[in-house]
């Protein structure tokens, strides 16, 4: 999984006690519900943002405890890549070509991470290229087009050439110059994740680009989000991570890092996870209102 010549695929309501009302040094009350949902809108005005764009976890599910505002600002960033930094549907046309029915590519994405987990339930991880490519051919399988070894990897290939989300450069190179670190956390390996980052112009913004495998689990296992945060020095709940898929933000909330949630394809996040501390449709304003704690 650490093979840099393999590609990814190896070839929001808060606590009440948050919102309490609070005396300030003048003696007057003020109640903060108000004051923090007033500073969201106003930063993003000022970002030329709607604030239903930004926004804290505003349905907390009854397993959660989460509370934006207890929140400090992050030392750093960790970012998921697929789907989170990089657009998948871009392989879409290579599904097409090979006689795949177009709606495979989420059967293909959603099966091989329902499996990856299957494995690391039962401790038995495999390079996740391996993976890729075998629940590939699964699945063409399974619609009826049956795919070869060889065949699926080439169509895996084209995983070097997904481009970014129109907000992520300027949201890393916001968060870059703010002063923290940021690091990629991946269940698949980092080789292509520096060709995509280099292909996107960002890669000198990403100071690390760690596999979870190297703590010895996939996420949304605790152990790679305390491994990140060991390696930074960093306490976990310094540590902040953004991904657009509400397992892995699950685990990181369960894990104690920042919480945050940019939605690209999911219309809901799941009710039973833990929620998100932030969660919001564009980047760059969660970048803004990170660095502004």
């Amino acid at each position: 999984m650490g093979d840099n010549s393999k590609n990814n695929f190896g070839v929001d309501q808060p606590d009440e006690v948050g919102y309490a009302s609070i005396t300030n040094t003048s003696g007057k009350k003020f109640n903060r519900r108000k004051f923090v949902q007033s500073s969201i809108a106003g930063l993003a005005a000022l970002s030329g943002l709607a604030s239903s764009q930004i926004s804290f976890a505003t349905e907390a599910a009854s397993n959660s405890s989460t509370s934006a505002t207890s929140r400090k600002r992050p030392k750093a960033i960790a970012f998921d890549v697929i789907e989170t930094l990089f657009d998948l549907r871009a392989l879409r046309p290579a599904f097409v070509e090979a006689g795949l029915p177009a709606y495979s590519l989420e059967l293909f994405f959603s099966q091989m991470l329902r499996d990856g987990f299957a494995l690391e339930s039962s401790h038995e991880l495999l390079p996740f290229g391996e993976l890729a490519v075998n629940t590939l051919k699964v699945t063409s399988a399974n619609v009826g087009a049956p795919l070869t070894t060889e065949q699926a990897k080439d169509i895996l290939a084209n995983v070097a050439a997904l481009p970014p989300h129109p907000d992520v450069v300027a949201a890393v190179k916001y968060f870059k110059a703010s002063g923290i670190r940021l690091i990629t956390l991946t269940n698949s390996s980092s080789g292509n994740t520096d060709k995509l980052l280099t292909k996107a112009g960002i890669r000198d913004q990403i100071d690390y680009l760690w596999p979870a495998s190297d703590s010895g689990h996939w996420k949304p296992a605790p152990e790679p989000y305390h491994y990140a945060a060991k390696k930074l020095g960093l306490n976990i709940d310094e540590v902040a991570l953004i991904a657009a898929h509400p397992w892995d933000i699950h685990g990181a909330v369960s894990a104690g890092m920042t919480g945050v949630y940019i939605k690209r394809q999911e219309s809901l996040y799941q009710p039973s996870f833990k929620q998100p501390h932030f969660q919001g449709e564009d980047m760059l304003a969660l970048a803004k209102v990170l660095m502004s704690l």
